[in-house]
């Protein structure tokens, strides 16, 4: 396997590149700008339709409560057709006066352009302290607030299982509450397979072993329900 430097630089782009393709011409690279520009210039997005060869900056208009200089992070597009796709969004740590809290881009026209779905100020950013062993020093954690999910172009998820979880089924329009179910743990993740089929594992008290629990109704009750390792079809490291 070989590659070559064939592409020409995009400009502006600083840390926290992703690169998505759509097909073999059509991609995206979602990038923050350079410190230099972090006042000024709104996170990029570029576009190629050429196979990388050239990219154009693509406009993303910001729904109200955001502020052009917000740290407003990108997630890679993602595509559920050739026509239909999103992006998710996360904001965190601004200067400029903007909340913490998640949103959302998505296109119907194959990425051509990209319209924001609204902005909802969540702020996970608290901190805690724990104990890692018995009589060990207490660490401090920063929680920020994660970008959403997507299983369609309807249904999405945002949140931890530890602290407040939402959903949606209009695309990102409205986002309802989750009732968090059973204590769940810090670090414990969450994954929906669909708008119904839902998977958490966490870890123990003293983080030596794991446990699964699974949702077949989207978790609308707040329920869980503890499942075998040998009960499910899948991996995990």
């Amino acid at each position: 396997m070989r590659f070559t430097n064939e592409i020409p630089p995009v400009p502006g782009i600083g840390g926290g590149s992703a690169l998505q393709f759509l097909d073999r011409q059509t991609g995206w690279i979602t990038a923050m700008p350079t410190v230099t520009k972090a006042t000024t210039q709104k996170p990029l997005l570029y576009l190629t339709r050429d196979g990388g060869y050239t990219w154009t900056p693509q406009p993303l208009l910001l729904p109200p409560g955001i502020k052009p200089t917000c740290e407003l992070w990108l997630e890679q597009p993602r595509f559920f057709s050739a026509q239909e796709g999103v992006i998710p969004a996360s904001i965190n740590h601004s200067q400029d006066g903007t909340p913490n809290g998640f949103l959302s881009f998505v296109t119907h026209d194959g990425g051509l352009s990209w319209q924001s779905r609204p902005f909802v100020a969540v702020d996970y950013n608290v901190l805690y302290t724990r104990t890692v062993k018995p009589g060990a020093i207490h660490q401090m954690a920063y929680r920020n607030t994660p970008a959403p999910r997507f299983t369609d172009m309807g249904f999405g998820w945002v949140g931890r299982p530890d602290l407040a979880l939402f959903t949606t089924t209009d695309g990102g329009m409205s986002w309802q509450t989750l009732v968090s179910p059973s204590p769940f743990k810090d670090g414990s993740q969450l994954l929906f397979l669909s708008s119904k089929l839902g998977w958490i594992i966490t870890k123990s008290e003293d983080e030596m072993t794991s446990s699964l629990y699974k949702t077949s109704d989207g978790a609308q009750h707040g329920h869980f329900f503890p499942r075998r390792f040998s009960e499910m079809t899948g991996w995990l490291c």
